[in-house]
């Protein structure tokens, strides 16, 4: 009997130290378990694959240097989105008209820092952030004494515009009218329409001011310039187009859902507040 009890008491012992020490693994498995499951969130939430974004000079929301290193309003609101979603984005530098014509053929998946067009739309949905009228920009002095009318569609001087940008229906017919009264000048790109301006190659340009902002620091013509409203130009929607071509269902969704909470935050608008002057953003408004 004792031999038994002997021979059963060492073994009662660690089996109750198993015990305790199986509940313990448990515990901690079970711990890890849910650790990493709480862990893999962030990824989870992430997108399907990298998000493809065209780069191209934007003014102050989008600049790109000599070494196509970019930054920028645009920029920052999608390292919001990443942030807040998972989703990794790979940028492209294309000039901004063959960034537009990619996202309509679907070859690109987002395209920011854009105007609402029924083009875009068949292509995309439309994530709505600012309001924003374009204007009559020139050097102060020579504005005034070109006497410009309301509707820009009459007078002798030359209107400046940069291609591949659309600022809705009624921008979009003045550029027909000048054009068929050989009086419009396309440019590539905000820098080369401010450098036309500073050596006098360039009467006005039709943009929004703040479309200029960046361009107008780095030649120096920020306190030179003014703005003059036309009342043709309606206010346009400013946004971020979602590609219903190249993107799946789910990773749209996410996106816009993080999107559309900056919005309500009005993120993007507290960022212009903080580094332009208020003239730039004369036109521009937040979406209530």
């Amino acid at each position: 009997m004792n031999t038994l009890v002997r021979a059963r008491a060492p073994v009662l012992a660690p089996l109750s130290h198993c015990a305790a020490a199986l509940t313990r693994m448990l515990a901690l498995a079970l711990a890890l378990a849910l650790a990493a499951a709480a862990l893999p969130v962030r990824a989870a939430d992430g997108c399907s694959r990298p998000i493809t974004v065209p780069i191209s000079p934007l003014g102050f929301e989008m600049v790109v240097d000599q070494q196509q290193r970019a930054s920028g309003t645009a920029l920052d609101l999608l390292d919001q989105v990443a942030q807040r979603t998972g989703c990794r984005f790979q940028f492209i530098f294309v000039p901004r008209v063959r960034a537009v014509v990619m996202f309509v053929a679907g070859e690109v998946d987002l395209l920011t820092s854009a105007t609402q067009t029924d083009e875009r739309d068949r292509a995309g949905e439309f994530i709505h952030m600012l309001d924003d009228q374009a204007g009559v920009v020139g050097l102060k002095g020579h504005v005034d004494k070109l006497g410009l009318p309301a509707s820009l569609a009459g007078g002798d001087y030359m209107v400046n515009v940069v291609r591949g940008f659309d600022y809705g229906a009624p921008y979009r017919e003045m550029v027909e009218t000048l054009r068929r009264q050989h009086r419009l000048e396309d440019v590539v790109d905000p820098d080369t329409l401010v450098r036309k301006m500073a050596v006098g190659r360039a009467d006005v340009a039709l943009i929004p001011p703040h479309a200029l902002y960046e361009a107008a620091l780095r030649h120096g013509l920020v306190d030179r310039l003014q703005t003059v409203r036309i009342e043709a130009m309606a206010t346009h929607h400013v946004g971020i187009y979602l590609s219903t071509r190249a993107l799946k269902a789910p990773d749209r969704q996410r996106l816009a859902e993080a999107l559309l909470a900056l919005r309500r935050e009005q993120f993007q608008w507290h960022l212009l507040q903080k580094r332009l002057p208020p003239w730039v953003l004369e036109g521009t408004r937040p979406v209530p």
